[in-house]
């Protein structure tokens, strides 16, 4: 059977995103072993699925958290984190097509997709994926898709699926629950009900929220889904003269030099994904595997570190390699941070205090806010109390 591509809008969605990064993020088997939670301002934001974790609720404090579940995994939010996995998640969907709306985490749409790799997706980022005429339609979908499923929404279908689509799922589109309280007290319990009232009702009651909701259940002509413009990265491959045994001990020497001359490409950024291509002899594509770091790295030594456990699993007995190749990928400016510096230089410290003494005020000490949602707010400058004496 074949399947039209051109028909369909999809929609992506990865609920409590945050978790899900982490989940992406660290060691598949520890992963599955540990639930993961996710606290900002110390409340939990985002949870992995796990049964065990179903007395925690978003809002709880991270104590309350491991209290309830002690063996899970409490991680504070990285915003940077989830920046890359987002870009993970683009890339991926930039293999089945380059039709792709820009879009912040948890939603992206695309389209000139098949269903098959559509549903693919859904399985290999374990997501759900839904589709349809519309963007609105297709984010609706997404909603009340599963985890790896694809759902479609056909026009004769739309209405019939709206009476089962309860009000309180719009919570996870940002609408608030003043408005949601408002539409059940109406007797309006499902979409059905609220897609009756006209726009000059909706936007009376609801002002802008209720604008929004009403253009997303009476969509209408739509501008096409624009090409996707990948982020920068750098990329190296050497290739063999002659094509060499697949053996760990033969390819990280080339490796080695690709990651110096990679991190010469870099400039002033740094890379928190990397990933490594293997092209073997008679093959028409290479093998990727790709890791994302914990935080941006430009250090030779440490991204070859790194990369070096990624080898064994792109190799297969037999195999011959004739290039190798290395890619860094997510690129970031450096950011300030204050490392421990009287630790690494005692002498420092006295000058410091002699700065102090002769001008008060002058040096400030810099206080990290490990719950900030933006760098910008991880760090902040305050004069040293002993000034004000």
């Amino acid at each position: 059977m074949k399947y039209k591509c051109a028909i369909y809008v999809y929609c992506l969605y990865v609920p409590e995103y945050p978790a899900w990064t982490f989940s992406r993020a660290i060691s598949k088997t520890f992963a599955k072993r540990l639930p993961i939670v996710v606290v900002s301002g110390g409340r939990v934001v985002a949870r992995t699925r796990s049964h065990r974790l179903r007395s925690v609720n978003l809002g709880d404090t991270a104590d309350r958290a491991r209290r309830l579940c002690p063996e899970a995994v409490i991680r504070v939010r990285d915003v940077q984190l989830e920046r890359t996995c987002w870009e993970a998640v683009l890339r991926e969907i930039n293999i089945v097509t380059p039709f792709i709306e820009a879009s912040e985490p948890p939603f992206v749409n695309f389209s000139e997709c098949s269903f098959p790799d559509a549903r693919s997706l859904a399985i290999r980022l374990s997501a759900q994926v839904g589709a349809g005429k519309h963007r609105s339609v297709a984010r609706f979908a997404a909603l009340r898709s599963a985890r790896g499923h694809v759902l479609r929404v056909r026009a004769q279908r739309w209405v019939p699926f709206l009476r089962r689509f309860e009000v309180g799922r719009l919570e996870e589109l940002s609408f608030s629950e003043d408005m949601l309280e408002q539409l059940r007290l109406f007797g309006y319990g499902t979409l059905d009900g609220a897609r009756r009232l006209n726009a000059r009702q909706m936007e009376a009651q609801f002002g802008e929220e209720g604008q929004r909701l009403y253009e997303m259940l009476h969509p209408g002509n739509e501008d096409r889904i624009p090409l996707y413009v990948p982020p920068s990265a750098v990329e190296r491959w050497y290739a063999y003269d002659d094509p060499v045994a697949a053996e760990p001990g033969m390819l990280e020497p080339v490796l080695e030099k690709l990651i110096d001359q990679a991190v010469d490409g870099l400039g002033v950024y740094r890379s928190q994904r990397i990933r490594l291509g293997v092209h073997a002899e008679g093959v028409r594509e290479p093998r990727w595997a790709e890791r994302i770091l914990s935080s941006p790295q430009r250090t030779p030594g440490t991204l070859f570190r790194l990369t070096v456990p990624m080898v064994g699993g792109l190799l297969e007995s037999g195999m011959e390699v004739d290039r190798v190749g290395i890619r860094l990928e997510s690129l970031r400016p450096p950011s300030i941070r204050q490392s421990a510096l009287f630790d690494e230089r005692p002498a420092v410290l006295g000058a410091v205090r002699t700065v102090h003494r002769r001008y008060p005020g002058f040096i400030r000490r810099a206080v990290v806010n490990e719950h900030a949602l933006f760098e910008e707010d991880e760090m902040a400058l305050e004069v040293r109390a002993e000034d004000h004496s």
